[in-house]
């Protein structure tokens, strides 16, 4: 039976664990993720506000359309090059919408931390406790604060052993060095690629071992001086981004994997922190939709019954949706947890 009224009561983070038991638990991480490290870096608004390159126009529609989300004023551009299609008319909306996602690729890549040394330690041991408490983890984000994590505890300099054990991006040394993705078994899952992702041939990761360069200064050099751009997807348009999604091989393999965990008759648990599920991640909702996990957790910032919160949790009871319509419909219960009560990083 799938149960689509939503429990309102706010838990602790703690309380959710508690509430999940031992249940195997799987996280999906968003923006808000990187935005608890640092919102001056990650937040949309400093985003935007770094974009130098933006056209006055488009500033102007950011104004107009009252958002600092990028995807939001490239999914305008994108209608309207839709609308003009239609008339017959002559436009450059799809080529403006292209710059404005080749202009958030670069500011992220030029806002983005220098180093891992500029996580100080007792933040990564804090993020790794967190972490610890999941089977998998899913991440929308396109930042490299998680692989970061996962290579201090992979590599801990106390000699301790690794909290987060065998978890791994799927990434392994070929002949010449690379780090190709070889495809057959990954434990972290870049949703919507990553900045240290890039396709060639195959699909690689960027590494210090090959260069000897700092991972910014390699994808900074690859995007403005040789113009090769990171797996990444920026769509507006909800079809486009599922399109793009589509073209590549690893983040086929990443959705499906969203949408086959969990199992009838075992129940297993979803975190979500840090994402807003909004309609232009509707294929995530979608895939939720699909998965056999029993229990849903999601993380509001802030108060419960705020704007942004309140979409969260419509958006969020949509899984609940897509789930009744399956034939033989998981049981699905959603709960939400107060995201401040989450010690990520501090």
């Amino acid at each position: 039976m799938v149960n689509t009224m939503t429990d309102l009561a706010l838990l602790s983070f703690e309380e959710a664990l508690r509430d999940s038991g031992d249940q195997e638990k799987f996280l999906i991480l968003g923006n808000g993720f990187s935005v608890s490290w640092n919102q001056h870096i990650f937040s949309y608004r400093s985003l935007k506000e770094s974009a130098a390159s933006l056209r006055e126009t488009t500033k102007n529609l950011f104004l107009k359309l009252n958002t600092v989300d990028f995807e939001e004023v490239i999914k305008a551009y994108d209608h309207a090059g839709d609308v003009c299609h239609v008339y017959g008319m002559e436009n450059t909306f799809r080529e403006t919408a292209k710059e404005i996602r080749k202009t958030l690729i670069e500011t992220i890549a030029l806002s983005h931390p220098e180093s891992p040394a500029s996580i100080p330690t007792d933040e990564y041991e804090n993020c790794i406790r967190f972490l610890s408490h999941f089977r998998s983890i899913y991440t929308l984000n396109y930042d490299m604060l998680l692989y970061w994590v996962l290579m201090k505890d992979k590599f801990r300099e106390d000699g301790q052993p690794s909290i987060l054990g065998n978890m791994t991006d799927g990434f392994a040394y070929n002949q010449e060095d690379f780090l190709n993705w070889d495809g057959t078994h990954f434990d972290i899952f870049f949703l919507h690629g990553a900045l240290h992702l890039f396709e060639r041939e195959e699909l690689v990761k960027l590494n210090y071992r090959t260069t000897q360069k700092k991972l910014k200064e390699q994808f900074i050099e690859l995007i403005q001086e040789q113009e090769k751009f990171p797996l990444f997807v920026a769509e507006g348009l909800k079809s486009q981004k599922l399109r793009r999604i589509r073209s590549s091989g690893y983040l086929t393999r990443c959705l499906n994997s969203l949408q086959n965990i969990g199992a009838f008759k075992n129940p297993k648990s979803v975190f979500i922190y840090g994402a807003s599920l909004s309609d232009n991640d509707l294929h995530i909702v979608q895939a939720l939709g699909r998965n056999k996990c029993h229990n849903f957790y999601v993380g509001l910032y802030g108060d419960p019954h705020n704007e942004a919160n309140q979409k969260l949790r419509m958006n969020a009871a949509k899984i609940g949706l897509y789930r009744n319509s399956a034939s033989k419909p998981a049981p699905f219960n959603l709960k939400f947890f107060d995201s401040a009560s989450v010690p990520v990083w501090r």
